[in-house]
């Protein structure tokens, strides 16, 4: 698995499961990746000082912090896409790491195939959220700037407004039909690149989370929801309405 450039795709596991590190290791190496498997968290923010991957495959319950927290500190200072790796299905925990930035989540009895589908999947939407765009640039409506070129979304003040990689996905494709309502269906296959479930909540999530950075107030003006469809996108606010999110 190689980027547009024919570099190998670098991949970081974070797991305390030893046998669980080695079958996945050995599984994406053949499959053209290279492959750091960690198991020390310690470790972990020690190697992240040197050099970052194009992706984390993150487990959810290592021994002595939870993935959760581990994907907290991440998020302080990284931007790389994370797989959640999961002993269970329980949808709290998939709404919180949503919420902080993780772009997928399975759990580990997944096959090794399939987790490489989920990592093929989240990489490629990553770099085509990065790469210039011919039908979205820069966007200068009501002084907010959301430059898709180099993902980057500025407020008014000129503060970027910190989006996951999920997030900028999600605003781009709402972006792309301005004034339009998007499906769930659509929002869900577009970002996460994989068959739409009506009983998956991410889209809703990942809305909810968008908008508490973008609206300036608690009744939705910016991102509107278009029952039964999904969600339209109305334009960024006048700056005169921007409440007070500091630079973060």
């Amino acid at each position: 698995m190689k980027s547009d450039s024919g570099e190998a795709t670098k991949v970081i596991i974070l797991d305390d499961d030893p046998a669980f590190c080695d079958a996945m290791k050995t599984y994406l190496e053949v499959n053209g990746c290279q492959v750091e498997a960690i198991q020390d968290v310690n470790h972990f923010f020690q190697i992240l000082q040197l050099r970052v991957p194009d992706i984390l495959i993150l487990d959810q319950r290592l021994d002595t912090i939870s993935g959760t927290d581990v994907l907290k500190t991440v998020r302080q200072k990284y931007e790389f896409p994370c797989i959640i790796i999961t002993g269970n299905s329980d949808p709290m925990d998939r709404i919180v790491n949503l919420e902080l930035g993780a772009d997928d989540e399975c759990e580990k009895t997944t096959s090794p195939r399939e987790i490489l589908a989920r990592i093929r999947a989240v990489v490629r939407r990553n770099r085509m959220a990065v790469a210039p765009a011919q039908a979205v640039a820069t966007s200068n409506v009501g002084e907010w700037r959301f430059h898709v070129a180099r993902r980057e979304l500025r407020r008014p003040n000129g503060a970027i407004c910190p989006l996951t990689t999920a997030e900028f996905a999600m605003l781009r494709v709402l972006y792309e039909s301005v004034g339009e309502p998007v499906s769930r269906a659509v929002l869900f296959e577009s970002v996460f690149g994989r068959r739409y479930d009506p009983m998956d909540r991410a889209v809703d999530t990942l809305i909810r989370k968008l908008r508490t950075k973008i609206e300036p107030g608690t009744e939705p003006t910016v991102i509107k929801t278009i029952r039964p469809i999904g969600y339209a996108f109305m334009g960024f606010p006048e700056q005169d309405s921007l409440p007070d999110h500091g630079g973060g």
